[in-house]
């Protein structure tokens, strides 16, 4: 029996990173006791069956995205394109501080401001001084090429997106104000 974590999920099969990859399938007695495993899981796996033969416990949970253990989030919001969206940020963070899981607020396509009212721009720094008066790290993007990822650490984290950026680009740069 081995131990590993859970780094991907698809139709029932879930891949644990154990010093090399191995797919599973979960045994069937977590579906009696309405337990199922989640990316970000520490399982215990026979490695002759590939079966997931327990769970261990969990420190937070996520449905929406289906993941567990989380430390970091990563929350990335266009401020245009699509417009920011202040009700939406405050709904996931009050989530993740229920989950306990630490936030990281990256603002993206602030280079667009420019084309924007004043209101707008004064709209934006308002509410970005609002977040970093509260506690939360604020970082902005401004070159959307360039891959520069500092912040994230060795813990486990998600991203969460509202940018306008297809899922599978993987996340907008940032970087320090």
């Amino acid at each position: 029996m081995k131990n590993g974590l859970i780094i991907k999920s698809i139709s029932g099969e879930y891949t644990v990173f154990s010093e090399e990859l191995y797919v599973c399938k979960p045994r069937g007695v977590f579906r009696h006791q309405d337990k199922s495993p989640k990316v970000g899981d520490c399982v215990d796996f026979d490695e002759k069956t590939l079966t997931i033969i327990k769970i261990h416990d969990r420190k937070n949970e996520l449905v929406r995205p289906v993941i567990a253990n989380v430390d970091y989030a990563i929350l990335v919001f266009s401020i245009v394109e699509p417009d920011l969206n202040l009700q939406l940020l405050d709904r996931i963070l009050s989530i993740l501080e229920y989950q306990d899981i630490s936030s990281v607020i990256v603002f993206t396509k602030n280079d667009l401001l420019q084309f924007k009212d004043t209101n707008f721009e004064e709209a934006y720094n308002n509410a970005k001084e609002y977040y970093k008066k509260i506690g939360y790290p604020v970082l902005e993007s401004t070159h959307p090429r360039r891959q520069n990822r500092r912040i994230v650490v060795a813990e486990h984290h998600c991203h969460c997106c509202h940018c306008g950026v297809p899922a599978g680009n993987g996340c907008p740069a940032v970087q320090p104000l």
